[in-house]
């Protein structure tokens, strides 16, 4: 995904369905599993309710939260806290990155 700002509302996508968001979250949680999975990493992947955990062998996680009223995904891990929206065509997006780029 490239990288780019998701500030400038030119380019900004219209708010989805609540339906919408919850159905584009679980794509990208089955996805974020399915990379996991493919690429032989030793990761644990947990989802419940809105939150999918991911989990090292050294119990170091990366949590992962559908945040519904913002329309947001939210990544916690010991580097720090990232917000991500899905507001262009290329996808959840921050300020810098993309939210592959960041993972």
């Amino acid at each position: 995904m490239a990288r780019f700002g998701i500030l400038n509302k030119k380019h900004a996508k219209a708010m989805m369905t609540e339906s919408e968001f919850i159905r584009a979250s679980e794509a990208l949680f089955e996805h974020i599993e399915d990379q996991i999975d493919e690429n032989g990493w030793d990761f644990d992947c947990r989802f419940a309710g809105n939150v999918l955990t991911i989990e090292a062998g050294d119990g170091t996680q990366i949590i992962v939260n559908r945040h519904t009223p913002n329309q947001e995904l939210w990544i916690a891990a010991k580097s720090g806290g990232y917000h991500f929206a899905e507001q262009t065509a290329n996808g959840w997006q921050r300020a810098t990155a993309a939210i592959f780029t960041t993972f």
